[in-house]
């Protein structure tokens, strides 16, 4: 049954919620980023670090280096070890890499209070049937940012691009709690909660599921994808696969304005280097499961053929392979 906004509300004004801090799991560069901002607009906020050695790092670092266009700034950001996490959490927002995720929280399920919200903050999809798993009475939320930043060196961030962020919850009864928290995440980063996440997680599985790995592969910014030689074809073959998916796992994309979107993010992104071609230039493993993959998983479970999908999907992880990517 779904929970009215007024109880809800009045829930997060009570002191069990309102005193709880925002703790973030996944100290990269949105988990950086966001912690910044949120401390920076008097939100109380906490890292979560991986180990002693991250939060010895992090001390000597005084904190978040943040640089902007404008200006560059030490946040100082609270922040404790995983293993050393000695209050509830209740408020937690994850920003680990998608295959990281259900490690990352399994190290944490003792701490992380039946009712807590989480809000799952990352690319591709499949990790909420993970954390479902394990957190059952949790609500857990999806979040979407376009925000550009990338990190120059451990706990120093540049935000390079401005975006937005949108949060949403997959089941209609918990949109109630999207709304309380958005309100209460208002920053300098623009944050506003949702009805159609489902839609919008689909859209951009999609477009990642034509770049990232095309980048990865090609070892190229994105803008160069509309140069290769048999982008013509090969796009809109992606793209019909996608679709079919999509709409089979009831969520209705438009080929034409689906190919249409991925050129124009290569255009408007042109000097940007995909996530996935980061991981795989630094030989960390990709979150082509959680992309590529998931639409393969969910194609199959529709019965449903991807040839151009798994071509992708099964050149990157034999790359991955090559270069001992962990």
């Amino acid at each position: 049954m779904a929970l009215p906004q007024a109880w809800i509300t009045e829930q997060w004004r009570s002191d069990r919620w309102r005193a709880a801090p925002w703790d973030i799991v996944g100290a990269g560069s949105i988990g950086c980023l966001f912690a910044a901002y949120l401390r920076r607009a008097g939100i109380d906020v906490q890292l979560l670090l991986r180990d002693a050695a991250s939060l010895a790092l992090w001390q000597r670092n005084a904190g978040i280096g943040l640089q902007r266009i404008d200006r560059e700034e030490i946040v100082a950001v609270p922040a404790v070890a995983a293993a050393q996490v000695s209050t509830p959490i209740r408020k937690l927002l994850v920003c680990t890499k998608a295959h990281h995720t259900r490690a990352a929280i399994a190290a944490l399920q003792t701490a992380i209070e039946p009712d807590a919200l989480v809000i799952l903050l990352q690319n591709g999809m499949g990790v909420y049937e993970q954390i479902a798993e394990l957190l059952p009475t949790a609500t857990i939320l999806h979040g979407l940012s376009t925000e550009g930043a990338y990190q120059t060196e451990r706990f120093h961030i540049v935000h390079a691009g401005r975006g937005e962020t949108v949060i949403g919850a997959r089941r209609p009864e918990q949109q109630p709690w999207a709304q309380a928290a958005g309100a209460e995440l208002r920053c300098e980063l623009p944050i506003i909660a949702v009805d159609n996440i489902g839609e919008r997680l689909w859209q951009k599985l999609a477009v990642n599921s034509v770049i990232n790995p095309l980048t990865a592969l090609h070892g190229c910014r994105n803008g160069e994808l509309l140069q290769l030689p048999d982008i013509d074809l090969l796009l809109p073959a992606l793209c019909a696969e996608v679709c079919a998916v999509a709409n089979a796992d009831g969520q209705i994309l438009n080929f034409q304005e689906l190919v249409d979107n991925v050129r124009r993010v290569c255009v408007i992104t042109a000097h940007n280097r995909s996530s996935m071609l980061q991981d795989i230039s630094q030989r960390r493993r990709s979150e082509i499961d959680f992309i590529n993959g998931y639409i393969l998983q969910r194609a199959a479970q529709h019965g449903l053929s991807c040839p151009q999908q798994r071509a992708l999907f099964d050149r990157l992880k034999t790359l991955e392979q090559a270069l001992g990517c962990r």
